[in-house]
């Protein structure tokens, strides 16, 4: 029998455009997120890891198994607030965008905060295994701690490939607005959803702060 704390739900957030209307909707109306290759994401330094082995040959051998194995893996990168100024100014267009909120359970097996720290992962040996991979991908630099970020990461052979998504659990319910959105856009976004999924309008005071409009 499920207990209160196995079904407990996780708000988080996804930052988008408005100016890809079309993933906008996709997301809310066939409920899923895009996951997207570990190596196409902003970070440079994504899944930086260290070899060690008694030659280069071994060391060659052991870089080509590890990047085969974490090749397998997608992320969905998603926000643990919908207040986060620096968030909507890179990810929503400035404050022009969204954040859409959607319901993860707190243990669902492929939902991890990340973790931020200077240090690198290190291999020593030649197989790598699916929770070494994962781990690679829940540590990022101590930069992006600002971000406070959780990733879906999956394996390719658990989402609907070739186009890669992740089932949402629960419908979307909410649609935080950026506080300088286009109204024509958001008048076409309303008018699409067809009050199904509230909009909710941000503002951002004199000190920065994020709050919701009254």
């Amino acid at each position: 029998m499920a207990t209160n704390s196995d079904s407990k739900m996780k708000k988080l957030y996804k930052y988008k455009s408005l100016n890809n209307m079309e993933h906008v909707l996709d997301i809310v109306f066939n409920n899923r997120l895009y996951c997207e290759r570990w190596d196409k994401l902003n970070d440079p330094m994504e899944a930086c890891y260290e070899l060690y082995a008694e030659s280069e040959s071994d060391k060659a051998r052991m870089d080509d198994r590890t990047k085969k194995a974490l090749n397998v893996w997608r992320v969905v990168a998603l926000a643990a607030s919908n207040k986060n100024y620096l968030l909507w100014s890179h990810y929503a267009d400035g404050h022009r965008g969204i954040a859409i909120e959607v319901d993860i359970p707190v243990k669902h097996p492929y939902l991890e905060q990340v973790k931020y720290d200077i240090l690198t992962t290190e291999f020593s040996h030649m197989d790598q295994t699916d929770y070494s991979m994962r781990h690679l991908l829940c540590y990022k630099r101590e930069e992006w701690k600002h971000e406070k970020e959780y990733r879906i990461i999956i394996a390719e052979k658990k989402v609907d490939l070739p186009h890669a998504y992740f089932s949402l659990p629960m419908p979307i319910k909410r649609i935080y607005v950026g506080s300088r959105a286009d109204q024509q856009q958001v008048d076409i976004l309303d008018k699409a959803l067809a009050g199904k999924v509230k909009l909710v309008h941000m503002a951002v005071d004199k000190y920065g702060r994020m709050k919701i409009r009254k």
